[in-house]
């Protein structure tokens, strides 16, 4: 027995230790192309002004008399017909209001372009097979039964082509010891009825157009990591750090380009904890996981540097406002942070825009009709005069 315990033991340090050995096969994942020329230009009507916080805050609002039974679920950033939306599940509130309705009655869907837009309580078919139901009708255990050879990465609520909720569940398997996860399928789940349909990884292509988001964030954002800090090795990232560069953030954000593509964007610093510039950004198709990193807005502010440039101004600080959500745009052929500003409990207040070149920062004025195109239009008014 105890030579067994030894062995075992010794198999667990070696899968411990294979990411540390194989740090040049943890970058591969990120299979990343880099680019020179600039980002593709935004368009201003699907910039992503919403953040999350006051997604929740609008969809609290539409949950009424059903709060008795159910609250709202984790909200999905996703495109549905060429639009950002946030989308969340009606969640149970216990097992006893599961045991007592056994169906959800819907999803929560705001925008995520327009902050003046109200929030849509979408009630269609009843929904069975969700995350926060039990036994055999939890969305992840009927998904396990099934394909329990793989581990679910991820599970998203997102609207099909008819605006009707299906859930996917993003299959994957580690590659490097415990580590190295690389998605493998996903899994369409119809959680009206439970009907499955599994797509492999050599599928993708085949995806239904309406399908948004099959690479998790959280996956996303490790070959982020890996791609700029084992540039040269798992040596040089532990000692001399030449050319390395990590995120900036310990998120990634969704966001639309090209223009309908959906991918997860988050930008790269030194690893200097005080260093307020970027080595560049990538996009990473949601459905393909191919990343592209660019590399044309170097030593531009980073989104900690912009966040904190929204936050020092004079409208946001004195209202004690916060500054959120930081995403660079190519906004009227400038690098541009967008920066929504929101209030205590979350309810938007206006937009923030940073040029990241010069750090002139424009924030809308918080009285007009619409804030967000306030800001944009000073900007314009901004990069016009500087291109005079």
């Amino acid at each position: 027995y105890l030579a067994l315990a030894a062995a075992r033991g010794a198999d667990a340090l070696l899968l411990g230790a294979l990411p540390g050995l194989d740090a040049g096969g943890l970058r591969d994942l990120a299979d990343a192309s880099v680019s020179t020329a600039p980002a593709p230009s935004a368009e201003l009507a699907h910039v992503r002004v919403v953040p999350e916080e006051a997604a929740l805050f609008s969809g609290n609002k539409v949950v009424g008399q059903l709060g008795a039974y159910y609250r709202v679920g984790q909200y999905n950033i996703q495109a549905e017909n060429g639009r950002l939306v946030w989308v969340a599940p009606l969640d149970f509130q216990g097992p006893v209001q599961w045991l007592v309705r056994r169906t959800s009655p819907g999803v929560i869907v705001v925008s995520g372009e327009n902050p003046d837009a109200p929030a849509e309580l979408r009630q269609r078919l009843p929904l069975r097979y969700i995350p926060s139901a039990l036994l055999n009708e939890n969305i992840e255990r009927h998904v396990y039964m099934r394909y329990g050879t793989e581990a679910i990465l991820e599970t998203t609520l997102q609207l099909d082509a008819a605006g009707d909720p299906k859930y996917l569940c993003t299959l994957g398997r580690p590659t490097i010891g415990w580590s190295g996860e690389r998605v493998t399928a996903v899994v369409i789940v119809d959680p009206a009825n439970g009907a499955m349909e599994r797509v492999p990884r050599e599928g993708f292509a085949s995806l239904p157009g309406w399908v948004s988001r099959v690479y998790p964030p959280d996956v996303v954002l490790a070959y982020n990591d890996w791609f700029g800090r084992y540039v040269h090795g798992w040596w040089n990232a532990q000692v001399t750090r030449r050319d390395v560069h990590l995120p900036a953030r310990d998120e990634v954000f969704g966001m639309l380009v090209e223009p309908s593509r959906f991918v997860w964007f988050v930008d790269h610093t030194s690893p200097s904890a005080t260093d307020d510039s970027m080595t560049g950004f990538t996009y990473t198709d949601s459905r393909t996981g191919a990343m592209t990193y660019y590399t044309s807005s170097g030593g531009q502010f980073n989104s900690s540097a912009a966040e904190r440039s929204v936050g020092a101004n004079p409208i946001v600080r004195q209202a004690r406002l916060f500054p959120t959500q930081p995403i660079l745009y190519n906004v009227f052929g400038q690098n541009t942070w967008v920066v929504p500003v929101v209030s205590d409990n979350g309810k938007y207040q206006t937009l923030g825009l940073v040029a990241a070149a010069g750090v002139h920062v424009v924030v809308g004025d918080t009285t007009a009709a619409s804030p967000a195109q306030a800001a944009f239009a000073e900007f314009r008014s901004y990069v016009g005069d500087r291109t005079a």
